[in-house]
C-alpha cells in the first residue's frame, strides 16, 4: 500500500481548472540542493477543505511550492521564504 500525503489545494494546478478526487495534477517541488523546482505530476484521491490529498508524486518532507507557482517552469531557481511559509508534504 502506498501512503497518502496532504499537501495545501493552493499548491496544485489541476488540468481542468479546478480540483477533484481521482485525478492528475501538477505541483512543483523545491530542490534544496540546487535551489531550483521541478514540475512533478501527482495523483489527487480526495479533496478536503483546504487541502488534498495525494497517493502518487510526492513523499513526507517533499518541500511543495506555494505561492507563485503558475510564474515557474522547470529549473526556475528560487529562494526559499521562512520556515512558517513553507509547505512540507504530510505537513
Amino acid at each position: 500500500m502506498q501512503a497518502v500525503v496532504p499537501i495545501p489545494t493552493k499548491t496544485v494546478a489541476s488540468n481542468q481548472g479546478h480540483i477533484e478526487g481521482h485525478e492528475n495534477a501538477n505541483v512543483f517541488l523545491f530542490d534544496e540542493e540546487t535551489s531550483t523546482v521541478k514540475k512533478t505530476l501527482v495523483h489527487i484521491v480526495a479533496v478536503n477543505d483546504n487541502r488534498v490529498v495525494v497517493d502518487k508524486g510526492l513523499k513526507v518532507g517533499d518541500i511543495v511550492v506555494v505561492a507563485g507557482a503558475s510564474f515557474l517552469y522547470d529549473g526556475t531557481k528560487v529562494k526559499l521564504l521562512n520556515e512558517s511559509e513553507n509547505s512540507k508534504a504530510g505537513e
